[in-house]
């Protein structure tokens, strides 16, 4: 609705466990101008910069899942 001006969170890049619902929050906030405040700092998704740490920090928590299944299955 336009009516947040920030997200607030421990750890912005897991507030879920696949690639689709990581994806969705700075696509959201960016179309909505909400800025999203982790313990890393602040991000701004509609600048390119701000997007693409977003965007890594999801995919190295879907990296890090991966690895922790591999070690207990192992």
């Amino acid at each position: 609705m336009g009516r947040a001006g920030i997200v607030l969170g421990p750890e912005v890049s897991r507030p879920a466990r696949n690639n689709t619902d990581r994806h969705r929050l700075p696509e959201i906030c960016a179309l909505t101008g909400t800025l999203v405040l982790d313990e890393d700092g602040l991000c701004d998704p509609l600048t390119s910069n701000d997007r693409l740490v977003l965007g890594m920090k999801g995919t190295m928590s879907g990296a890090e899942l991966h690895l922790l299944k591999a070690r207990l299955g192992g």
